[in-house]
């Protein structure tokens, strides 16, 4: 579920909000260390965090980085979207209409949350190259996250983001993803416990409008020691 890639330099640092304000330390950090230019927020409230910040996470995120250093004009804000979905769609079209040419992007999500993301971005923007997109994320001891969280939530949560990466590419929301047989296996006992409760329901689902191109343009890989596993 967690992709997270080797950082290069950026023209934009994306993250797509959540309860979790460890994402938005991590774009000040990468912001402060000359990984990228400007930083978008993506996100409203979300279904069922409402109760975590009194306003849209995208502008809690947006003072937090403020607070942490960040000029006000280098923050784009999208407090829009109400999940990843919504997050995708209004934030590249948000990026598409910037003045300043946007290039290479490194990608903030949760760990668990981060490969389905990228493919998702991929599918829908066939014009994204794939190597223009970072996709980036916390380290985390699993172990000590599920002391610090509810098991059967996470569990659920991650399953549902498995459901997709095996099932939304034939739908054309996500590109092809070959999954493990380690984790199918899982994902099936998973499933059969029960954990079920994320598994998108039957719904209409929107597909992107076609935005402008991100150009190709190559970037010097620059190595680091803050490289995630």
């Amino acid at each position: 579920m967690n992709n997270s890639s080797e950082l290069k330099t950026a023209d934009l640092i994306w993250v797509l909000c959540s309860y979790n304000t460890d994402m938005a330390d991590l774009a000040v950090e990468l912001y402060k260390d000359g990984y990228g230019k400007k930083i978008l927020f993506s996100g409203a409230y979300g279904k069922g965090k409402s109760h975590y910040f009194s306003e849209p996470e995208a502008r809690f995120f947006a003072a937090r980085a403020i607070k942490l250093g960040v000029p006000k004009e280098d923050i784009y804000i999208d407090d829009m979207a109400t999940n990843t979905g919504e997050s995708i769609l209004l934030g590249y079209q948000k990026i598409s209409k910037l003045k300043n040419k946007v290039t290479n992007i490194i990608l903030i999500q949760k760990p668990y949350k981060l490969r389905a993301s990228f493919n998702s971005i991929l599918a829908q923007y066939p014009e994204v190259i794939e190597s223009n997109i970072i996709p980036y994320t916390i380290d985390v001891d699993m172990e000590a996250y599920f002391d610090e969280h509810d098991n059967n939530k996470t569990i659920n949560s991650m399953v549902g983001e498995l459901y997709k990466i095996i099932n939304y590419p034939p739908l054309g929301l996500m590109i092809e993803d070959k999954v493990p047989e380690t984790v199918l296996a899982a994902y099936k006992y998973f499933i059969n416990q029960g954990f079920t409760q994320d598994i998108p329901k039957a719904k209409k689902v929107i597909k992107a409008k076609k935005t402008k191109t991100l150009p190709s343009k190559k970037n010097k890989s620059i190595k680091t020691k803050k490289t995630l596993k």
